[in-house]
């Protein structure tokens, strides 16, 4: 046949041999190792970028809650926050800010609201509330993702120490410490934390 069809030897000889078991192997191997790297590396890349999405918007709510404490807290006077009716501590506050000045009776006049922050550990949250005088919520605003009580003053020494009525008076300072964090995937988590300082009016 091949007499006949001499071409065919030509071509059976030229051929190039398959690949061995070995070969094959190897071949395998490599294009898995360089598909797990590819792979490895969008995954990288995409928990970086999530991971970067998160913290801004942790940036962006813990300025949003600090801005809000620091400027409700700024029309209030230092003996509101105190009084013990309305409970201070490191994870609530409640108070009535100041409308305006009483000449007559030479003192602070104070709203008939009141505004409440309070700490939900079990929910991990902030909640910002106003309060009408009967205690009936009037509006309300929720901080998701915080992971501590945010509350705190200074001692005599100075030192910062959680809110309580008594160095809150001395001080006439609050101090707010926001700490968020939130689980990105598979267990990771990234957070956020920022501190201001107020000075509340004086009596």
């Amino acid at each position: 046949m091949s007499k006949i069809f001499p071409w065919r030897a030509v071509l059976r000889k030229n051929s190039p041999q398959g690949l061995t078991l070995l070969e094959s192997f190897f071949a395998v191997a490599i294009l898995g190792a360089v598909i797990a790297i590819l792979f490895l590396s969008f995954s990288a890349g995409e928990l970086s970028q999530a991971a970067s999405s998160v913290k801004l918007e942790l940036q962006a709510q813990a300025r949003r809650l600090s801005d809000w404490i620091g400027n409700d807290a700024r029309q209030a006077v230092s003996w509101e926050i105190a009084d013990a009716g309305n409970s201070p501590d490191s994870a609530h506050i409640k108070f009535r800010q100041v409308v305006g000045w009483d000449t007559v009776a030479n003192n602070y006049l104070l709203s008939t609201n009141y505004v409440e922050y309070a700490y939900d550990s079990g929910q991990g949250s902030v909640t910002r509330k106003i309060l009408d005088p009967g205690g009936g919520v009037i509006q309300s605003w929720n901080f998701d993702y915080v992971v501590q009580p945010p509350f705190y003053t200074r001692d005599p020494a100075n030192n910062p120490v959680a809110l309580n009525s008594s160095d809150l008076l001395t001080s006439r300072r609050l101090i707010t410490t926001i700490v968020l964090q939130k689980t990105i995937r598979g267990g990771l988590s990234t957070g956020f934390s920022m501190s201001n300082e107020v000075k509340i009016r004086n009596e």
